[in-house]
């Protein structure tokens, strides 16, 4: 399994590469963009950040964990579990 900092998770948050990050796995969501019910828009917003909370107040259903599954390149390095969001650079 593939460790990605949360620093290189940041630099992918347009629509040509978008990554994010739920529950500490890296999600490559790029080709999910135009699939998405609730738009494009919605992902690119959370695009190269922690989308943890936003993904759990939506109340996803079991598809939409399973969907996203389809999207895992990796698990968030350990140094950026515990950290509280903020922009990387």
């Amino acid at each position: 399994v593939k460790v990605i900092r949360m620093s290189d998770v940041s630099v992918h948050s347009e629509a040509d590469s978008c990554w994010m990050v739920v529950n500490d796995n890296v999600y490559d969501i790029t080709q999910f963009l135009r699939e998405h019910p609730g738009g494009e828009d919605v992902l690119l917003e959370h695009g190269g950040r922690d989308a943890t909370e936003p993904f759990k107040e939506v109340a996803h259903s079991e598809d939409a964990s399973t969907t996203l599954q389809r999207f895992f390149i990796g698990i968030l390095h350990e140094v950026n579990i515990h950290e509280p969001p903020h922009e990387y650079s």
